[in-house]
């Protein structure tokens, strides 16, 4: 399977004041993640499952039952990491998913306006059981 790569000058926002990190140049050998599981710590407290189910949405299956949409924004640098931006579906918040060469495998969100204004990222959870792909075809960003 192969990743999608970037396409394009920059990142759509899709929240007003959405504050998106600047966009790196990625490396021809990059791995972006396809999937991973982490722990939520937090009420109600379970497993979360997240997998890429095509070129622009991830879905997470926690084991309480619930899951959430979520759209990919691009790519970004988020406190020293590369990797990809997503947008949950209601637009609360977005996430920020490392790829395989990021020190800490933490998967980080943060608020989105209106919900909240934008603030510092926050890490969900360490991600484990990770699978990577190489980033060899350019990323196709949705139009919204």
């Amino acid at each position: 399977m192969k990743r999608l790569g970037l396409v394009g000058v920059g990142v759509m926002l899709l929240a007003p004041a959405l504050t998106t990190p600047q966009i790196p140049a990625y490396a021809a050998d990059a791995k972006l993640p396809m999937s991973f599981a982490y722990y939520y710590s937090f009420e109600p407290k379970s497993w979360c499952h997240w997998a890429e189910i095509d070129d622009k949405t991830w879905l997470e299956h926690c084991d309480t039952g619930t899951e959430s949409r979520f759209a990919i924004t691009g790519l970004g640098t988020v406190e020293g990491c590369r990797g990809l931006l997503m947008l949950r579906s209601d637009r609360q918040f977005q996430v920020f998913v490392p790829d395989e060469a990021c020190g800490q495998q933490l998967l980080k969100m943060q608020p989105t306006p209106p919900a909240q204004p934008p603030g510092k990222w926050s890490v969900l959870g360490t991600m484990q059981r990770a699978s990577y792909v190489k980033n060899d075809v350019p990323l196709k960003i949705p139009a919204q």
